[in-house]
């Protein structure tokens, strides 16, 4: 399975769309998120087992509840794999990390790291960048 690439080859648009999708989450706005990302993108989740929550948020994006799901955790822009990337935090835990690739409004990759063993080194504060 192909990872998004790193270094020079990513390219500005997937900047752009990580802040306009950092921007919605920030919000707890799930419309615009779905506006941003756009209809089709190739989501990878790996969740190893641990993916439960994930896959309930993901469930309740049509829910009003979704508002508050997307803005109860701590968003910040980073840097992953090369990349622009967002990590996503609890109570100073990392709990997920999302990669996007593409533009806003068309997102062709979208991929989620939330197995807590991969996280693990984010939450300590000595996260390499890589997942």
């Amino acid at each position: 399975m192909r990872r998004p690439l790193a270094g020079p080859e990513r390219p500005e648009p997937d900047r752009r769309l990580a802040l306009e999708v950092l921007r919605a989450l920030r919000a707890g706005d799930v419309e615009q998120l779905l506006r941003v990302i756009g209809p089709h993108p190739r989501v990878v989740v790996d969740g190893c087992g641990h993916g439960d929550e994930l896959r309930l948020q993901c469930a309740m994006l049509d829910c009003p509840v979704s508002r508050v799901v997307a803005a109860a955790l701590r968003w910040e822009l980073r840097s992953v794999n090369g990349g622009p990337g967002l990590v996503g935090s609890r109570s100073g835990r990392v709990v997920v990390v999302a990669v996007l690739v593409g533009a806003v409004g068309d997102a062709t990759e979208l991929w989620v790291v939330a197995n807590p063993d991969k996280l693990r080194s984010w939450s300590s504060g000595s996260a390499t960048e890589r997942l």
